[in-house]
């Protein structure tokens, strides 16, 4: 499963099978950011993370 993300982490687009597994969820997420889905304690250190990803231009 995958999704698509903007430079600002909002999804843009989520596979056909991830939707299939979400259903009516899956479509109110496009357009927000990948950091609301995550625990407020973990934000700061999921968008270093992720921040980190980007410059490296290496996802897996």
């Amino acid at each position: 499963d995958w999704v698509l993300l903007d430079a600002q982490f909002r999804l843009l687009f989520t596979d056909p099978v991830l939707t299939c597994h979400l259903k009516e969820q899956a479509q109110p997420m496009i357009g927000r950011s990948l950091l609301e889905f995550i625990h407020p304690d973990e934000r700061g250190s999921a968008s270093r993370d992720f921040d980190v990803v980007v410059k490296q231009q290496a996802i897996h």
